[in-house]
């Protein structure tokens, strides 16, 4: 018996209970509940086909269509396929499995529901589904707009379909959504700062809410000091919005917006510009031991400047009307190159010990002085950098090496007594006299030769650690030589083990560390210019940064009593020679690998490989050993492996 509906197929009695696609209770014509026999929205499929009901996480049902026994069995085994099938996909297309229960909605076509709904408007009508399009995929060139136009919809098996996890509805191209991997992946490749708002916009949009915009810190500073506006880093504004409206703002001139730091009253908004971090007014503190302040909002900008670390940083322009507000005659300071705390000093470094080093920094990027007053607040609360965490102490020196006055800066940390609790592995240096080949003690060579060495932006951090440290070893090995002098032998070996725990304990990172330890491990190295085997040697051993160590050759010879510049010269033509007509020999491998050097002389894996490997690269370096002649390299490898295991037995023996 079959049992006819005048708004679709018929429906046996005994049919299986399913779920139809994208259907809800609420949405069924003969308002029926769950499990209740009911007709299809589309014909009924071949009878080779079975419907396979399966239980859902919070008891909703789920079905699922299963083409036979082949892929019954695969079902049983469809965590693996799952694994195995993203792992295969492109990186752009990988999506989290689909897990039973979790409804999987059917294609555009099949979404139009009457009476209302997902895919209709609610008054009976069909609506297209709706596209998502955030503010950062507004198409930045007219290839992007190509790109966004062209790309296909995706369809049947290839539709990501879990809406709830950020990913595109039925019928959506992999662009249409905000979350989608291939939207990340266009936006980063193709985004133009020209779709960030401008300056003048956000001026214009914090004037029309209301609140007043104040320009502040160090790039009102370096306006006054004439800077241009390409060297005056992002901007700093003081603001009377509260972070809410502040982020508000921000999204509604579609910029992107950094709300990390809100808890301490600033919003980042990326402007054509550069990023422009906004703070509302704050009147905080910091409770002594502390590292975060006690954030609490201010009502005017001049509480915002009492605030501030030094008189420089505590002016403030509008950015509405123009007015300069420099309660505190930081302009002033500024034609006098002075550094001075606004209010009581000590309470200000009291607030954040972090301005101490703030102030040692400002010694070195803007070459200013620091005030009496101020300089002895310093010293009576430098024990207080002890709170603090390394990473914001190695931040801060990373960026005084940096400045232009590397030199004055370190001296001002020593002078102030901060040396001990940032940089104690130093604190030997001062006093540490050496031979009458230097000019100065072992702390006067350093700054001078950190001021004297030649850098580029690329190698500018480099350089600077490596002339800072390249001496660090000379006050645990001092000594006195038979003649009466100081020697300093093996310094460099035991500077490089130090650099290697000092770099661990700053946190500077493993490969800057392993760089930084290899420069200060062979300042030493003196090969011949005109033996193109040990300069071949010198540049292998340095994997590429041989002109860093050469410069840092130069600045170390700059504080001697005795001029080596024409030693260093033949040096470097030596090595731009060798770098330009032998570049292959410095790439030298030993021919044969552990798998032959085992086959051939018929042994176990052991550390007699790595000796026989390290000696055939050897003879290709020095140019005695063809590169890729194995003939060559088994006769030298039989010779050494019958000598190894001689050793070996004899060892045993013993």
């Amino acid at each position: 018996m079959h049992l006819a509906l005048p708004w679709t197929h018929a429906v046996e009695p005994d049919a299986p209970a399913v779920r139809v696609r994208g259907a809800r209770a609420r949405d069924r014509p003969d308002g029926r509940d769950r499990g209740v026999p009911r007709a299809l929205p589309f014909p009924r499929r071949p009878a080779r086909h079975r419907l396979r009901r399966q239980r859902a996480g919070g008891g909703r049902m789920a079905a699922r269509v299963v083409d036979g026994r082949r892929a019954a069995r695969r079902a049983e085994r469809r965590p693996q396929l799952r694994a195995l099938e993203r792992r295969r996909r492109p990186p752009q297309l990988r999506r989290r499995a689909h897990r039973p229960g979790r409804r999987r909605p059917a294609p555009l076509e099949r979404t139009r529901r009457p009476g209302g709904g997902r895919g209709s408007g609610g008054d009976g009508r069909d609506r297209p589904a709706r596209r998502v399009r955030g503010p950062h995929l507004q198409p930045a060139s007219r290839p992007l707009r190509a790109l966004l136009r062209h790309r296909r919809p995706l369809r049947g098996r290839h539709v990501l379909h879990a809406r709830r996890r950020g990913r595109p509805r039925a019928g959506q191209s992999l662009t249409d959504h905000p979350h989608s991997a291939f939207t990340r992946v266009v936006a980063r490749l193709f985004y133009n700062r020209d779709m960030a708002p401008t300056r003048e916009a956000l001026i214009a949009a914090f004037a029309e809410a209301g609140h007043e915009l104040w320009l502040a810190g160090g790039f009102v500073r370096d306006e006054l000091r004439g800077v241009p506006a390409k060297d005056r880093g992002d901007a700093d504004y003081a603001t009377s919005a509260l972070p809410d409206e502040t982020e508000r703002i921000g999204r509604a001139l579609g910029a992107t917006v950094a709300t990390i730091g809100q808890r301490f009253g600033t919003t980042g908004v990326l402007l054509q510009e550069g990023m422009a971090e906004i703070t509302t007014f704050r009147g905080d503190s910091y409770t002594a031991g502390s590292r975060w302040p006690d954030v609490t909002f201010g009502s005017s900008i001049d509480e915002d400047l009492a605030r501030r670390d030094f008189t420089v940083n505590a002016i403030a322009r509008n950015t509405a009307t123009d007015e300069l507000r420099d309660p505190f005659g930081g302009r002033d300071d500024i034609e006098r190159r002075l550094l001075r705390a606004p209010g009581d000093a000590r309470t200000r470094f009291a607030e954040d010990p972090l301005r101490i080093l703030r102030g040692v920094r400002f010694v070195s990027q803007l070459g200013f002085a620091i005030e009496e007053e101020t300089r002895a607040a310093m010293v009576a609360t430098v024990e207080l950098l002890e709170t603090l965490s390394q990473e914001r102490v190695t931040a801060e020196i990373e960026r005084l090496l940096c400045g232009k006055h590397p030199g004055e800066g370190l001296e001002a940390l020593l002078e102030i007594g901060a040396l001990p609790h940032v940089l104690p592995e130093l604190v030997a240096m001062p006093g540490c006299d050496q031979n009458r080949f230097h000019k100065f003690d072992v702390w006067g060579h350093t700054t001078a030769t950190v001021e004297a060495i030649a850098t580029d932006p690329e190698s500018l951090s480099l350089r600077r650690w490596a002339a800072l440290l390249h001496d660090l070893g000379k006050p645990p090995v001092r000594h006195v030589k038979k003649n009466g002098e100081w020697g300093f032998y093996r310094h460099e070996i035991v500077g490089a083990e130090m650099t290697d725990a000092l770099t661990e304990r700053l946190r500077l990172g493993k490969r800057e560390g392993a760089l930084l330890s290899l420069l200060v491990r062979r300042h030493m190295d003196r090969p011949d210019p005109d033996d193109g085997r040990l300069v071949r040697r010198f540049m292998r051993r340095l994997d590429g940064h041989w002109r860093d160590l050469l410069a840092l050759k130069r600045a170390d010879n700059a504080s001697h009593t005795y001029d080596d510049n024409e030693y260093h010269d033949r040096l470097e033509a030596a090595c731009e020679r060798v770098e330009a007509e032998e570049a292959a020999m410095l790439r030298a491998e030993s021919p044969l690998d552990g798998r032959e050097l085992m086959a051939l002389l018929g042994r176990e894996p052991g550390p007699w490989i790595a000796r026989i490997k390290e000696r055939l690269s050897t003879l290709v370096l020095d140019g005695e050993l063809a590169p890729g002649d194995k003939e060559e390299a088994a006769r030298i490898a039989r010779r050494m492996g019958g000598a190894a295991a001689l050793l070996a037995d004899t060892e045993d023996r013993s």
